[in-house]
């Protein structure tokens, strides 16, 4: 096997050695910085990406802020108009009940002279 000849050790060392530097060159020229770029991009992009997220999510947390706000608001007006309304409501019932209460006194006084009245008349005719 060529790789235990001894006597054609050194060329081979040579030749691991041309190689090696070879490769290390190209590695550290062309390899290396091109990674190295693509991995700064990376770098640049995920920071990028992270303060838009994180602009968003404070966007988001204030928008929500307002909509709360919006809703408290909107459920405070809603109590107001309804309990305008329930006081209109109760007053325009009462308002109606003695109404009601008035025509109904006014109808049986009516009633009980219109009685008294036939009761007068049926009495002086048997009279």
């Amino acid at each position: 096997m060529p790789q235990m000849e001894f006597a054609d050790y050194m060329p081979q060392v040579v030749w691991l050695v041309i190689t090696f530097a070879t490769l290390y060159v190209l590695m550290a020229k062309l390899a290396l910085p091109r990674i190295t770029d693509i991995l700064e991009t990376r770098q640049r992009h995920l920071e990028h990406d992270l303060e838009l997220s994180e602009k968003l999510r404070d966007e988001a947390q204030a928008t929500l802020a307002e909509y709360d706000a919006a809703i408290v608001s909107a459920r405070a007006e809603t109590e107001s108009l309804l309990a305008k309304a329930r006081e209109s409501i109760q007053t325009e019932t009462q308002e109606r009940i003695a109404e009601l209460n008035g025509r109904l006194e006014s109808e049986i006084r009516e009633s009980d002279a219109r009685i008294r009245h036939a009761m007068s008349q049926a009495m002086d005719e048997l009279v």
